[in-house]
């Protein structure tokens, strides 16, 4: 991350110069409306390094910095479309004297249309990120518990144990994974029955594998008779 932030602020600083290098040199007339065009494209080439801040300095992961790309993207195009129109009021003072106000009024539309374009972007990235944790955490117990029901045949030789096993791995599989409070309770039973089960079949105890098997397998099903229940509730 702090090559990409190096590589950014050298690509502001070419632009910076850039920038500089053609309004200076060219002759442009030196007046009120070069001075307001020049200051507010400074305006939005420091804006950029909030931009980039904003859009690719949160920590995490690939998929945070991907929803961070609106957000560049409307802070390079405010750059441009702000560039263009001091280049054009500029320029055109080569042949008619503009009034101030209406660069003054110019430049400060589009800043204000980027500012409410950079405060949407970065609320809609933040709400996305939010709720992708939030599912992430909301899935995270039965997932959890997938991942040990599809290991548990492989603990034991018994040829039904293992079957039986083997189907309760792929009920676990077709389960609806997403948690909520609703389910907490019933989803601490599963937890407490699949604890029990992985100790019996450590154990060796088939009576006790058998029966806790079928605890479990009823405690799924009451879950998702729960999950398809609430699912169809119109509140």
């Amino acid at each position: 991350m702090k090559r990409n932030v190096v590589r950014g602020w050298i690509v502001l600083g070419v632009v910076f110069v850039i920038y500089n290098l053609v309004v200076f040199v060219v002759p442009f007339p030196k007046n009120g409306v070069f001075f307001i065009s020049w200051l507010f494209t400074l305006i939005s080439i420091a804006v950029q390094s909030w931009t980039f801040k904003s859009a690719f300095g949160h920590e995490g992961g690939l998929k945070s910095k991907f929803y961070g790309f609106p957000i560049a993207r409307i802070g390079i195009i405010y750059l441009v479309i702000q560039t263009i129109i001091s280049l054009i009021l500029m320029g055109l003072g080569f042949w008619v004297k503009i009034p101030i106000w209406i660069s003054i009024v110019a430049c400060g539309i589009v800043l204000g249309a980027a500012a409410i374009g950079l405060i949407a972007a970065d609320a809609v990235r933040e709400e996305i990120t939010v709720q992708d944790k939030r599912m992430q955490k909301d899935i995270s117990c039965i997932l959890n518990l997938r991942q040990r029901a599809a290991s548990l045949p492989s603990l034991t030789k018994e040829k039904e144990i293992k079957k039986a096993l083997e189907q309760l791995s792929e009920a676990f599989r077709f389960s609806d994974p997403v948690s909520s409070p609703s389910l907490s309770s019933i989803e601490v039973k599963l937890v407490e029955a699949m604890d029990a089960l992985e100790s019996a079949i450590i154990s060796n105890d088939g009576k006790d594998i058998s029966a806790i098997e079928g605890d479990v397998e009823s405690l799924l099903a009451q879950r998702n008779s729960l999950c398809k229940l609430h699912k169809n509730d119109p509140k």
